[in-house]
């Protein structure tokens, strides 16, 4: 059965579901250009919830930084105040990698190693900018090419930056591949739960199931809470070697999770030995460009896509601090709060935008509305209130500095009006202008009180 959207997806027709995840639902897709078929994410929240809307929007953002042929590439999203979609590349593939898995088609340690490669590479590649996945497992795999096998990450819902300022202690992902030191809430999600849920991933590979299948969840969590987490060799559905008995090692490691393996150390492995793909990027330099096409979508008031290429600027700066700030680098703590504190700018910046997506809710109240809209250009919400507050003047019959501060906006209005692109922000600013003008020719001249607009 064909589903249309046309209000919310009108580029594309949405056919079947195809995945379904807590807060998404993918549909197989068809372009109505070129009838080319895609994978759309389509994601609900409520209107003016910056939490909802910045969790699904960091998803879009990171999936723009990262370019891995073992990551799923993400071609084309669109946000609204209430609805977000990603689009996909669509691969006629196999399907998940639990499925290929309980099919009996991981049958040997070649099939293994293959697939831990591809994965591994990708986790690798993620994590050289302190990105982790947060949810890796085998849902999360899809099988592109069931002969080699070939395969890619999926679902970037969890995924974030860690940086070693980094506080909160934040459960995410799923409860059978959290690390027990999560779970026990002595830290943090970060790369090292990457690993161990590359682990557990292996392990099932491995074993055929997860380690303790006969718990259930409130089961399992007890047994992590008292430390009673040790994880025994069983009978492998096919022979592995030592290497693979190494490497499963080396990322289950419970005491010690600064011990288990992740990015060069990971690929370097035996059992894996392949090519480390690292990011090259300078993402203090990518976030200046980002930031700097936000104010130019704000200006636009293309402010949906301002939000998302400021939360991008906020990825950037953060991977930027998480790999210079880190325990082998130079940053000063000088730069590093200066660049704290630019992080927070970007998140202010996000905030206002938000308000914006959602600025219908202002439009009641003409001064309220008349600043939001200046939100996105400092100089020109300095103007506009330099305005309103010889407006204030003139209401309390304060004439001269009623005439000093109309006459001062009304001349920074100018310097900035060349400028100023052509739309809505510039149309309600100008009328606002032309009322202070009539205000000031009645101060110098009498007649009639200019009326409000």
């Amino acid at each position: 059965m064909i589903h249309t959207m046309a209000p919310l997806v009108k580029d594309y027709i949405l056919g079947n579901v195809i995945g379904n995840g807590g807060f998404s639902i993918v549909y197989k897709a068809i372009r109505k250009e070129n009838n080319q078929e895609f994978a759309l994410k389509y994601f609900k929240y409520k209107a003016g919830q910056l939490e909802g809307q910045r969790r699904v929007v960091q998803e879009v953002a990171l999936l723009k930084i990262l370019q891995h042929p073992n990551i799923i590439q993400m071609v084309d999203y669109n946000i609204k105040k209430t609805s977000l979609y990603i689009v996909f590349e669509y691969l006629e593939c196999y399907g998940t990698l639990t499925k290929f898995n309980d099919e009996g088609h991981v049958n040997s340690e070649l099939v293994l190693k293959t697939i831990m490669t591809d994965i591994s590479s990708a986790i690798a590649y993620m994590h050289t900018m302190r990105i982790y996945h947060g949810d890796l497992k085998t849902d999360n795999v899809i099988v592109t090419d069931a002969a080699g096998p070939k395969v890619k990450l999926i679902d970037f819902g969890n995924a974030d930056i860690s940086h070693f300022q980094q506080r909160e202690f934040n459960h995410v992902g799923s409860l059978f591949n959290m690390p027990p030191e999560v779970l026990r809430n002595l830290t943090y999600t970060d790369e090292t739960s990457d690993a161990w849920a590359l682990g557990i991933l292996m392990y099932t590979l491995i074993y055929g199931h997860r380690p303790f299948p006969h718990l259930n969840a409130e089961q399992f969590k007890e047994k992590y809470r008292h430390g009673k987490f040790f994880i025994l060799r069983q009978e492998s559905k096919y022979s592995i070697s030592e290497d693979a008995r190494d490497l499963l090692d080396k990322l289950l490691v419970v005491r010690d999770n600064s011990k288990r393996l992740v990015k060069q150390g990971l690929m370097a492995h035996p059992f894996i030995s392949a090519p480390f793909i690292r990011d090259t990027r300078n993402h203090m330099d990518e976030a200046k460009k980002v930031i700097n096409l936000a104010f130019e979508y704000g200006s636009q008031q293309r402010f949906e896509d301002a939000f998302i290429a400021s939360i991008q600027a906020i990825a950037h700066l953060n991977i930027f601090i998480g790999v210079s700030g880190g325990k082998d680098a130079t940053m000063t703590n000088r730069e590093f709060n200066k660049l704290s504190n630019k992080v927070n700018e970007y998140c202010e910046f996000t905030h206002k935008l938000n308000r914006l997506m959602n600025i219908d809710e202002y439009r009641a109240n003409p001064i309220v509305y008349l600043r939001a809209i200046c939100a996105c250009s400092p100089p020109l919400l300095s103007v506009v209130d330099i305005g309103l507050t010889g407006e204030m003047y003139f209401k309390e019959g304060k004439r001269e500095q009623a005439v000093a501060k109309l006459q001062e906006g009304v001349d920074e209005y100018l310097k900035l009006f060349q400028s100023e692109p052509i739309g809505e922000r510039k149309e309600i600013v100008s009328v606002r202008v032309d009322y202070w003008l009539k205000i000031l020719k009645y101060l110098a001249e009498g007649g009639d009180i200019p009326v409000e607009p």
